[in-house]
C-alpha cells in the first residue's frame, strides 16, 4: 500500500522519523497503527516511557495492563472503578484494549516487572545509602 501525504505532513514524519533514528515509512506505519488504536479506544493514550510506548487510561496514571492484572487478579471491575473513581467504561474499554493487545500487555508487564526487580535490589544492596548524590562544589567569588 502506498499513501500519498501533503508536503507538510510528510516532512514533519521525516523530522520525527530523524529524531527518532526509524525511517519514515516505519513512522508512518506506527501513527496510522495509533490512530486506529484512538479511534477504536478513544479511552486510551499511548504514552512515550523509558520502557517504549505504553497504554494507559486517558486522563489517569493507570497502565493498562496493570488494569488488566488487577481486574483478572479477583478484583471486580465495579470495585476498581469506584476504589479509583473511574467511570466504569473506562475501565471496561482497558480490558478491552488489553484483550485486544495480548502481546503488548505482556512485554509492557514483563518490562514493568524488570524495572521493579532492578528497584528491590539496588534497596537490598543499600546502593541509595552507600552512595549519596554528590553535590557541585561552588564557585568561589
Amino acid at each position: 500500500m502506498t499513501l500519498r501525504l501533503p508536503l507538510d505532513v510528510a516532512r514533519s514524519v521525516q523530522r520525527l522519523a530523524g529524531r527518532s533514528g526509524h525511517k519514515p515509512a516505519q513512522i508512518g506505519v506506527r501513527l496510522v497503527e495509533e490512530g486506529l488504536r484512538r479511534r477504536d479506544y478513544p479511552y486510551i493514550d499511548l504514552r512515550e516511557t523509558s520502557s517504549g510506548r505504553v497504554a494507559y487510561i486517558a486522563g489517569t496514571r493507570f497502565a493498562v495492563y496493570w488494569v488488566a492484572q488487577t481486574v483478572r487478579g479477583g478484583v471486580s471491575i465495579e470495585k476498581f472503578a469506584a476504589e479509583y473513581t473511574l467511570p466504569i467504561e473506562r475501565v471496561r474499554m482497558a480490558l478491552a484494549y488489553a484483550e485486544s493487545y495480548p502481546g503488548e500487555m505482556l512485554a509492557d508487564s514483563a518490562q514493568a516487572e524488570a524495572h521493579r526487580s532492578w528497584l528491590e535490589r539496588q534497596e537490598i544492596s543499600g546502593y541509595a545509602t552507600r552512595n549519596p548524590p554528590r553535590r557541585k562544589a561552588r564557585a568561589r567569588r
